[in-house]
This record gives structure tokens, C-alpha cells and sequence, in this order.
């Protein structure tokens, strides 16, 4: 039985009509069906640039007043997580380096 994952939410969702989008929402993105389940990839691919910008932000605990929050991709460490999201969320959006 193939299994149907909406691209917007990157959930499993059994509400895909035969035309490929969701027949009971008001989501009008396309399904993808396969015969495998949604794989960790799939996930990452499917969220939107600010859902994975704050993924990418760690907190580091450090003393009892001091919490540090890691942007993963640039290295830069910030106070404020809502800064620490911002500065990952331009890094997703500039050009890649080519290696």
C-alpha cells in the first residue's frame, strides 16, 4: 500500500483524492505517494526556510544565567535565540558556495 505525505505540513496524511492533492483541507499542494515511508530527507525538505533555521539553533547551557544559542551552519554563538534564528535563516537564504 503506498503511503502519502503532504509536501506543505511533511506529515503522513491519508487525505490524498486520485488527483494527487488533499480532497478534505484547504491545502492545495501536491502528495507524494510512494511505497516507502516519509524518510528523514523527505522531512528536512519539505519544511519551510524558518521552520529550518530554527531547527538549526542549539542551546548550550552554560552558567545557571547564561544560555547560549549556537546558529549549526555559521558557528556564531548569540544571547537572544530570536537572533540566533535570524542570523541561520539568512545563511539558508544566500547563495551556496561552490567547493
Amino acid at each position: 500500500m503506498a503511503t502519502n505525505w503532504c509536501i506543505q505540513k511533511g506529515v503522513i496524511c491519508d487525505r490524498v483524492a486520485a488527483s494527487g492533492y488533499c480532497a478534505q483541507s484547504a491545502c492545495t499542494k501536491v502528495f507524494q505517494t510512494g511505497t516507502a515511508r516519509q524518510t528523514n530527507a523527505d522531512r528536512i525538505r519539505a519544511m519551510s526556510d524558518e521552520e529550518l533555521a530554527d531547527q538549526l539553533v542549539i542551546r548550550i547551557d552554560g552558567l545557571e544565567e547564561c544560555r547560549l544559542y549556537l546558529s549549526a551552519p555559521t558557528g556564531k554563538l548569540f544571547i537572544p535565540r530570536k537572533e540566533a534564528v535570524r542570523v541561520t535563516l539568512e545563511w539558508l537564504r544566500k547563495p551556496a558556495e561552490e567547493d
